[in-house]
């Protein structure tokens, strides 16, 4: 075996253990997966008359069954299971659909609970009430276009969290975009944290949000050198031993 034989063996073997990773979590849209989150005021629920299926496409689907205005009528879904969103990417493509009226929703991570959203949607000029709303505007909300499907994707480090909303794909810049701060006390908590949808303010009935696709990837991060097969161990003696050989003709003959 040739000198250059052996190098190019050698990093076959082991390179692979240097190379970066990332996983994908693909987070389920089932319905048995989600739950509904009630918000609660005084002793009152304001679950506003409401169902949750799935489309003939997999798709989470959640329909205001009556026109309910007033933004604490409302319907609420959070997924059950809690994700590490610490230095990960948060991917879901959804829409809203207002029946040709008002319509507002939240979109966002909520700590479990139901009642503390940790983060309410991705918006620049984010307005107090921290909606998106069709047909038009109120308090400063974010006009989406209502059935038309977006792409949020953000990307949350130590002290911010980068992020694009797009009406054509993840990543891309053409609707909202931006970058902001945020607290430790916020980082701390995204360690687990529950992906939550919610639709209210509606005054037309039918009004639906629907969620074709969310995903969570991790960062790239090189893992540690990882201990080889016994397979590889003796492929890699055979061609020590080899270019040894190869070596000890050359000092023979000269």
């Amino acid at each position: 075996m040739r000198k250059k034989e052996f190098c190019a063996a050698f990093l076959m073997l082991f390179g692979s253990s240097f190379a970066a990773s990332a996983a994908v979590t693909n987070v389920s849209l089932a319905v048995a997966d989600w739950e509904k989150t009630n918000l609660v005021f005084n002793g009152v629920d304001f679950q506003g008359p409401a169902t949750v299926a799935n489309t003939a496409s997999g798709h989470l689907l959640g329909t205001k069954t009556t026109a309910t205005g007033g933004s604490n009528y409302s319907l609420g879904l959070h997924s059950i299971t809690a994700y590490n969103l610490q230095d990960a990417t948060l991917r879901y493509n959804w829409r809203l659909n207002g029946q040709g009226g008002y319509s507002g929703i939240y979109t966002g991570l909520d700590t479990g609970d139901g009642h503390v959203h940790l983060i309410n949607n991705f918006d620049p000029n984010l307005p107090s009430v921290g909606y998106m709303t069709t047909d038009h505007s109120w308090a400063g909300s974010e006009i989406i276009p209502s059935n038309g499907w977006l792409w949020t994707e953000v990307t949350f480090s130590a002290n911010h969290y980068d992020f694009t909303v797009s009406k054509t794909g993840y990543g891309n810049t053409d609707f909202l975009h931006g970058s902001k701060t945020i607290a430790s006390t916020t980082w701390d908590a995204l360690v687990a944290v529950h992906p939550f949808f919610q639709l209210g303010d509606n005054y037309v009935a039918g009004a639906y949000f629907e969620v074709a696709d969310l995903s969570i990837t991790t960062q790239d991060v090189p893992p540690g050198p990882s201990v080889p097969e016994p397979v590889s161990l003796a492929l890699l003696g055979v061609g020590l031993a080899g270019l040894g050989a190869v070596r000890r003709r050359r000092d023979a003959a000269s």
